[in-house]
């Protein structure tokens, strides 16, 4: 029964299930009860909790102590811990992958039915074990805890678990995250079963490794390829070249000079070979160097035209005049995506024309952005071909390999160069009307643009010419080129309008016609015979415009009384050129070329003085350098390695009184890198410019000189305009401490008399445009080179023989520098393609070397018989009566000159050994000769003593 207490504290009425009294007394014991209620005034209930703590009389309960407590927040809390632990229930239940909630004893509260499919048991079957017992190693639940209590929480720890039901090991990623569950602390665990997947990691891993092999394999295969490719290809090309040096006609002459440009452009290919692997792998590098747009594109038309003749195509070529010509970047590359787009609409052209079109796209300051398209008359493309037609081994559509040929690669290589060079790709195209594709390219501009121009004669202005092509863009190709000659031009669509034109219009004469060949109805050919012979028509020049160089037709032509041919695409030079020639001009067309070396002539006017420290081991490479850095007025200082490098900047003084330092990469004791190294580690010098000079313009060598601290990077053979333009961009006027007065002597008269012979394995104007002009300095050059390698052979014979790899390749890079500088351009490559042969094999018996000693041979067998032997003959007139006086003079003047190191000391004993009867001193003047050369001028000097005394 329920009893009723009321009391009167706080005005609470008391609902218990038993008198506290009675429990007391029934149990004789303190009582802890928390299941009563008790209500308020107002009626509402609330839960207390009160403690029964029982009085005894002779061991009597005679009473109790009774205390009460509201819990209601504590029920509120215990309901609310409940409504979580079921929720916590619902989430692991329903989690996907194996979850437990797990005291840090083990003890395993609860966990999900993925859990269970996990060990193969049951839900009950949990209640029974212990977390520990899925451990494989034991160990690793002790390292997973104590990482759990450092972190606060565990994600993708790395543990091999054992199924419970079969024990089989299986590897996963536990994460494991503190929780309170049933008031105790716990973690919750999910376990994630990577074993397959690992499987699939390890199967990759083998498959990468057999990959990379295959790799390696296909890079060696194409290694050797393209070796055995460049092999006929230099035979082609040199061939080529030395064929040019004979007599020619013009036909003849034309085809060679084809020959040889595509294959040099095909040479360039080949050493380039599988672009597409190339970009993949990140590994291809855009170049930017000066390039002739005009020339890019002539090389193109000679690489495509007699394929785009083949097919009986018509074939133009159009550049906009505002489109500047003179740009930096890369022509190869430009020349590739054009080719590749010629290609193809070459391929997918079977009747029409062939159109590539260059125009200006943007330009912001010194950039350009130029936009190139090559348009065809061809099959063209649906919108499902274009969206695939630039993705790698694809093609429009599965019947395009099989019908006409190719790999699918050409164009997503063409969009993979294109975006190197800062462009991008597309295509427009209707299907059977035809397709353009464009790309474009951002292009640095040169500082002098060379734009070609046209002036006829004063008599030739104002030529009434009229061109009859059918074509629309070739006649609007001649008439943009001719009307920029200043001429007045008609067109006409076929031969019937020429001669409609000519006759119904008996007040205008026309003096020229350029007549196309190939138009239907009546042919160029039949239309010029009717005019060519009709009286009542002023007879006009005619020139015949073609895309068909055939012979036969050239007969026909003449037959009929036509002299002239101009081969499409036609060249506003070409034409401008041919035009001039059939009037009988000599002028031709003209372009305001920069001369070699005065690219930066008012730049380096202002640096005169500047103090440059030249490091190379070569002597003939010294001198080319010295010379031409002195002509610009440069102070000189040469240092033959590393180690004199670094001791002449330590002692130059603080700051260093060189302005500027030109370091030669290989060199024996101390090479350029090292050198620029330990350069660097001097606090005093850090700052002072270092520019790498050498011949050796691999890929990878400019990144290490710059890691190194070098600060820029210029190749040999020199090229003036280089070599200037990064003094010019790394000396300042305030660094020159003091401009000494710097007279460049002008040659005399009789020194520059001296007219070299026809070489044929030297290009003597290339050689004397790295001397500045200087004729008796390059004499003296080649003298030098014959003397220090006529047995250079031997000495690198004798390096291989007793495996002296470093010092059979610096021989190799040394001649292959001294050959660039002197214009023995074939040799240059020779020793280029032996040194790379002898840094990965020590041999003899490769193709380079024997090529190399073969040209050496040719080259040293030239210059011996050309200059050596002339020297000979020069002997002569050193026999007769010596004017002591006169004699004795010149020598003190060489003597001043030597004191200053003026660099025309060499000039003076050119002079000196031309007087009558000094063969008495052959010998000795031959000894001071070899002092200067070598820069002893403390040896010099008491060399002329001895001899003047």
């Amino acid at each position: 029964h329920l009893v009723f207490h009321h009391h009167h504290l706080n005005g609470e009425i008391y609902l218990m299930e038993e008198c506290p009294i009675s429990k007391s007394r029934n149990e004789g014991m303190k009582t802890q009860v928390d299941r009563e209620v008790f209500w308020r005034k107002d009626g509402t209930p609330f839960p207390v909790e009160y403690t029964v703590t029982p009085i005894f009389k002779n061991s009597e309960v005679i009473g109790a102590v009774i205390s009460f407590k509201d819990i209601t927040e504590r029920k509120i809390f215990q309901e609310e811990l409940l409504k979580a632990k079921e929720a916590a229930d619902r989430v692991i239940d329903a989690m996907p992958i194996p979850t437990s909630v797990v005291t840090l004893d083990g003890d395993i509260l609860r966990s999900n039915k993925a859990m269970a499919e996990f060990h193969g048991i049951t839900l009950e079957d949990f209640k029974f074990m212990n977390a520990s017992e899925w451990y494989n190693n034991p160990d690793d639940r002790k390292s997973i805890i104590s990482k759990l209590q450092k972190e606060g929480s565990v994600v993708n720890y790395n543990i091999q678990f054992k199924r419970f039901a079969t024990g089989e090991i299986r590897d996963t990623f536990v994460s494991l995250i503190p929780v309170q569950y049933m008031g105790k602390e716990c973690v919750v665990g999910s376990i994630v079963d990577i074993t397959d997947l690992k499987q699939i990691q390890e199967e990759l891993a083998v498959a990468k490794e057999n990959a990379e092999a295959a790799t390696v394999a296909k890079s060696q295969f194409l290694a050797t390829m393209s070796h055995e490719i460049r092999t006929p290809m230099n035979a082609i090309i040199g061939l080529s070249h030395l064929a040019l040096k004979t007599e020619l006609d013009s036909r003849q002459l034309d085809y060679l000079l084809k020959i040889e440009k595509s294959g040099q452009a095909l040479l360039g290919i080949i050493n380039d070979i599988l672009d597409f692997s190339k970009i993949e792998a990140g590994r291809l590098s855009i170049e930017h160097t000066d390039m002739d747009l005009e020339q890019v594109i002539e090389n193109v038309s000679n690489l495509v035209a007699h394929r785009v003749q083949e097919k009986g195509l018509e074939f133009t070529i159009h550049i906009a005049n505002d489109v500047p010509t003179k740009l930096v970047g890369d022509p190869l590359r430009v020349s590739q995506v054009i080719t590749n787009y010629c290609s193809n609409a070459i391929k997918f052209t079977q009747e029409g024309e062939i159109f590539i079109n260059v125009s200006l796209g943007k330009k912001v300051g010194n950039r350009v952005k130029l936009k190139f398209s090559v348009k065809d008359t061809g099959i063209g493309m649906t919108e499902n071909q274009i969206e695939r037609i630039f993705k790698e081994f694809s093609q429009a559509d599965s019947s395009t390999t099989r019908k006409y040929g190719g790999t699918g690669l050409g164009l997503a290589i063409s969009k993979s160069l294109a975006e190197l060079m800062g462009g991008e790709v597309w295509v427009t195209s209707e299907l059977g009307k035809g397709s353009t594709f464009y790309f474009t390219c951002v292009f640095d501009l040169q500082r002098e643009q060379d734009k070609q121009t046209f002036e006829p004669t004063i008599d030739l202005r104002g030529l009434s010419v009229l061109v009859c092509d059918d074509n629309e863009t070739a006649r609007f190709i001649l008439t943009e080129a001719l009307e920029s000659f200043s001429f007045v031009v008609t067109q006409a669509r076929s031969g019937k309008e020429a001669i409609d034109i000519i006759t119904n219009n008996k007040e205008k004469k026309f003096d020229l016609i350029l007549m196309d060949w190939k138009m239907p109805e009546m042919d160029g050919l039949e239309t010029s015979k009717i005019i060519l012979h009709d009286n009542k028509i002023d007879t006009p020049t005619i020139i015949m415009v073609t895309s068909f160089g055939r012979e036969e037709i050239a007969e026909k032509a003449k037959e009929i009384g036509i002299n002239k041919f101009l081969i499409k695409p036609v060249s506003h030079s070409l034409l401008f050129d041919t035009i001039m020639d059939v009037y009988g001009k000599e002028i031709k067309t003209r372009r305001n070329r920069v001369q070699k070396g005065m690219k930066y002539k008012k730049e380096i006017e202002k640096l005169l003085g500047t103090r440059i420290l030249l490091t190379e081991d070569n002597e003939i490479n010294q001198q080319v350098a010295k010379e031409l850095l002195e002509s610009a007025g440069f102070v000189v200082d040469v240092a033959n390695n590393g180690y004199e490098a670094l001791e002449k900047i330590r002692s130059s003084g603080v700051p260093s009184c060189y302005n500027i330092v030109l370091m030669d990469l290989q060199m024996p004791f101390m090479d350029g890198f090292t050198a620029t190294e330990e350069i660097k580690k001097l606090s005093d010098y850090d700052s002072l410019p270092i520019i790498a000079m050498t011949a050796d313009a691999m890929i990878g060598v400019k990144e290490k000189c710059l890691k190194v601290g070098m600060q820029d990077f210029v190749t040999k053979p020199i090229d003036p305009d280089e070599v200037f333009g990064v003094i010019v961009k790394f000396v300042k006027v305030e660094d020159i401490k003091e401009i000494p007065p710097v007279v460049v002597k002008q040659p005399k008269n009789n020194e520059e008399e001296f007219e070299f012979p026809p070489f044929k394995m030297i290009d003597v104007n290339d050689g004397l445009a790295r001397m500045s002009g200087s004729k008796s300095l390059y004499k003296s050059l080649l003298e030098k080179f014959y003397e220090n390698n006529k047995d250079l052979i031997e000495e690198l014979r004798g390096a291989v023989s007793n495996n002296e790899q470093e010092k059979a390749v610096r021989i190799s890079h040394s001649i292959k520098g001294v050959a660039g500088n002197l214009g023995a351009k074939e040799l240059h490559k020779k020793a280029a393609a032996l040194e790379i042969e002898l840094k990965k094999n020590l041999s003899l018996e490769s193709d380079a070397y024997h090529e190399f000693c073969s040209l050496l041979g040719i080259v040293l067998d030239e210059i011996q018989k050309n200059i050596v032997a002339n020297n000979a003959s020069e002997d002569i007139l050193m026999e007769g009566e010596l004017d002591k006086e006169k004699f004795a003079q010149m020598m003190n003047e060489l003597e001043n000159l030597l004191s200053e190191r003026d660099f025309n000391s060499t000039k003076q004993l050119n002079e000196i050994l031309k007087l009558t009867g000094v063969g008495l001193y052959k010998n000795d003047l031959k000894e001071l000769g070899d002092l200067i050369k070598n820069f002893k001028y403390k040896e010099a000097l008491n060399k002329i003593h001895a001899i003047i005394k």
